[in-house]
């Protein structure tokens, strides 16, 4: 068996099935919008009510007022125009193109870049694509931190394995399922983070096919989360945080540990992590 290959997955939506290859995942002359959540608007009230009812009002027992609140956020909610990966044309400018010194700072929200924007960064010195590179991979794994499961531990991971893997994601899968891809796409992300370490970043024709990579993880991460949106797995996480920790003072206290902490203490350690998937894509050799 052939031990290089491109990233690939696919997709079972609508009875259609959708197959995705990091042999094919190159900017455009357009910026595709990265799906936007939802649920981002419905936990904002959901968690401002909470925090009205437990610290203001001081209610002993609120969860019958907190369902039927979620009751009405879900019905004033157009599901229908709000859960989308409709995309505009690749070659449609949504956003104006970011110059030099605009690319260097962190994102708010993960992005397609287009081709001249990739030409930039693809001409920036070795400090200042590390620096653009960490923020990309910071900027993922928090979006995978909001859809992770609070009791459930990740770890960073050791093999190629978890890049090589092809997923099928779909309807099909139960929310356990969807739990499980989204740890799996941590340590996809950690395996090409680990490339930091090695002459991938270096050269311009590598850092072309690490665009092809990059691209790649941010499509099966906007197509994951769908999928969960649907599975209502975030609104499902929040309520089982609150009745657990409800009415313990550690209620709305956030995490002291964050997935993207790996970026800042394990560069060092992911070296041996990144000569082998940098051996094993095509895309980089």
């Amino acid at each position: 068996m052939n031990s290089r290959f491109y990233q690939g997955f696919g997709r079972i939506f609508n009875n259609n099935r959708y197959s995705y290859s990091s042999k094919d995942s190159s900017s455009t002359t357009g910026s595709p919008i990265f799906y936007k959540s939802h649920l981002d608007h419905i936990l904002y009230e959901l968690n401002n009510f909470i925090l009205k009812k437990v610290i203001v009002d001081r209610e002993a027992n609120p969860l019958d007022e907190i369902n039927q609140y979620l009751v009405d956020l879900y019905e004033n909610c157009d599901m229908e125009n709000l859960v989308t990966l409709d995309r505009p044309p690749s070659d449609s400018l949504t956003r104006v193109e970011l110059s030099p010194m605009e690319l260097l700072q962190k994102p708010n929200n993960i992005i397609y870049y287009t081709i001249n924007e990739e030409n930039s960064l693809l001409n920036f010195n070795l400090e200042h694509f590390k620096e653009w590179f960490r923020n990309e991979i910071i900027s993922i794994l928090d979006l995978i931190e909001l859809y992770k499961k609070s009791s459930r531990v990740y770890t960073p991971p050791r093999r190629v394995y978890y890049i090589r893997r092809s997923p099928i994601i779909s309807g099909y899968l139960t929310n356990m399922e969807l739990e499980d891809e989204l740890n799996y796409c941590y340590k996809r992300v950690i395996c090409l983070y680990s490339l930091i370490t090695t002459d991938a970043i270096q050269s311009k024709e590598k850092r072309k096919g690490l665009f092809k990579e990059l691209n790649f993880v941010k499509v099966l991460v906007e197509v994951l989360t769908y999928q969960m949106d649907l599975s209502n797995i975030r609104i499902n996480n929040f309520i089982e945080d609150f009745i657990t920790h409800y009415p313990k003072a550690s209620f709305g206290m956030g995490q002291s540990k964050r997935l993207h902490d790996v970026v800042w203490t394990m560069e060092d350690d992911l070296a041996i992590l990144g000569d082998k998937v940098a051996d094993s894509l095509i895309n980089l050799l």
